[in-house]
């Protein structure tokens, strides 16, 4: 029998607010992905210690046929936690694009959640009836969006889907997802 052998992609250390965020694997996956499969690394916000910048990008289009196009990309995050901390997810954001010609309509969705939890949709939609309809929005929820339990390692994950429909040319370009984690001291 062959030894298991564990490849870490990436081990980041990030400090935040006296304590260390030890990520060790961020894996994105799926038909819709702007970037490759696999591997990933997080992009730090300039200004900030504790906001990442994920990859977790699509840019899908469709002309008249077909007349329903759906893809996704999803995001795997794995997080280390030392007895007595939890991991918060904070203020998640992504900007997306969105265009429907007439008779077609665009819409994406985004779920941020912690492995074995449910996370809150987030959704932008456009829908034209006689003529082009654009629109650029932002995914946002501020606050806390999940939190761990104690002492336990946790993955985070994201769902960024996409819907394209009708009989006519529609888009959705989704930029990379921007989200903020800390480490707590459990009560």
């Amino acid at each position: 029998m062959k030894p298991s052998i564990t490849i870490i992609i990436a081990s980041l250390l990030f400090s935040t607010l006296s304590q260390a965020i030890e990520i060790t694997d961020v894996q994105i996956a799926g038909s819709g992905c702007s970037v490759a499969v696999g591997g990933q690394d997080l992009i730090p916000v300039v200004g900030s210690v504790d906001r990442f910048g994920i990859p977790l990008m699509m840019n899908i289009e469709k002309q008249i046929a077909p007349s329903l196009v759906r893809k996704s990309c999803m995001l795997s995050m794995s997080v280390k936690l030392q007895a007595g901390q939890k991991l918060q997810i904070l203020d998640v954001s992504q900007k997306v694009r969105l265009l429907a010609g007439a008779g077609a309509k665009a819409s994406t969705q985004l779920e941020v959640f912690l492995a074995g939890q449910s996370g809150v949709p987030l959704k932008a939609e456009v829908s034209a009836a006689n003529k082009i309809v654009r629109s650029n929005q932002v995914l946002n929820s501020v606050g806390v969006v999940a939190e761990s339990a104690c002492g336990k390692d946790v993955v985070v994950r994201a769902n960024s889907s996409v819907m394209l429909q009708g009989s006519a040319r529609a888009r959705v370009n989704t930029e990379a997802l921007a989200l903020s984690m800390r480490i707590v001291t459990c009560p």
